[in-house]
């Protein structure tokens, strides 16, 4: 339901079965279990959905935090492997473990924030099914990330063949 002025009860609603309404005067008409939505012209019907799409302050706080979390975690990743790859000193083992974490994460902020912001904003999801199964892979997949070591995969096998 986009908004409440372009809501019209059902005759369910009315309490009188027998009266049915009249939307002849609607040029978009929609029935949902929230109600009748009537649309009288092409201007109406924007005006409703520009009035559900206008932010909230605490969507635009929300947006403030994912925008700075973007920022940041975008800058900072790059800078990391910058570091490491510009100077030879840094390139030990434990800093080439970080640069494969600043890689992943970096591609999680761009591949996955964005998509998570617009459904969280808007409330529903615009970037079809195929996006949304590639993103939920992204977002949860272990071996996506490096975090999960493959050594505690080896002994987790070791361990059960040992008992």
């Amino acid at each position: 339901m986009l908004g409440d002025n372009s809501t019209v009860p059902s005759s369910r609603d009315l309490g009188n079965a027998s009266t049915t309404p009249d939307y002849s005067h609607c040029k978009y008409f929609m029935e949902s279990p929230e109600g009748i939505q009537c649309y009288t012209s092409d201007e109406h019907m924007l005006e409703e959905i520009f009035a559900y799409l206008t932010l909230t302050p605490l969507e635009w706080v929300i947006s403030c935090v994912y925008v700075l979390v973007f920022v940041t975690g975008v800058s900072g990743n790059f800078l990391v492997c910058y570091a490491v790859w510009r100077n030879k000193y840094l390139r030990t083992i434990t800093n080439c473990f970080l640069t494969n974490l600043a890689v992943a994460d970096f591609l999680t902020i761009v591949f996955c924030l964005p998509p998570s912001f617009a459904q969280t904003i808007f409330e529903t999801w615009f970037l079809g099914r195929a996006l949304c199964k590639t993103i939920i892979y992204l977002q949860c997949h272990p071996q996506y990330h490096p975090h999960y070591p493959h050594h505690q995969q080896q002994h987790h096998h070791r361990y059960r063949k040992l008992h």
